[in-house]
């Protein structure tokens, strides 16, 4: 993606582009495999808000062995590219079949996967272990922390700039 495109997307008729940055952990981007790294990240929002498209961003909470210190460079990514998002949605990372971390967890740093059907979701999920840290019960007051606390920096950084009516 570089301005070449995104200016030939605009002159298209795209208005507005949706995202996967999942987070502003490079460590974490790197296990997903996501092929960029968090200032790349930044580059391409900015770019694109200045051709003039909309930009919407999706993140990941509770990514597998995310840490405090993981949730702090998201935060510090949201409030570094407010300027460039319009709209950001959060999503926990739940496990699911047939994926690469499904598929070698070890890889990952999980193990015990199992089905969980008091998911804390409202909906039964696949559960795991995280290799040398946290325990499924852990891990899910892990993830909800996470995801309250990148939404209280969406909710400042990137929300509180719109203009009510």
């Amino acid at each position: 993606m570089d301005r070449n495109l995104l200016e030939k997307m605009k002159a298209a008729g795209c208005y507005a582009l949706t995202w996967d940055i999942e987070s502003g952990s490079d460590k974490l981007l790197e296990k997903m495999n996501k092929g960029f790294s968090s200032e790349k990240a930044r580059q391409i929002l900015r770019l694109s808000h200045e051709i003039g498209i909309f930009n919407i961003i999706k993140l990941t909470s509770g990514f597998v062995q995310e840490t405090d210190q993981d949730i702090n460079m998201t935060i510090q990514f949201i409030k570094e590219s407010a300027h460039y998002v319009e709209w950001a949605r959060i999503f926990i990372f739940i496990l699911t079949p047939d994926t690469p971390i499904y598929n070698r967890p070890g890889a990952y740093g999980i193990e015990n996967i199992f089905f969980d059907l008091r998911s804390s979701l409202g909906f039964g999920r696949l559960g795991f272990d995280e290799n040398g840290g946290l325990k499924w019960g852990e891990k899910i007051i892990q993830q909800d922390m996470s995801f309250k606390k990148i939404r209280q920096a969406v909710d400042r950084y990137i929300l509180a700039k719109k203009p009510t009516s």
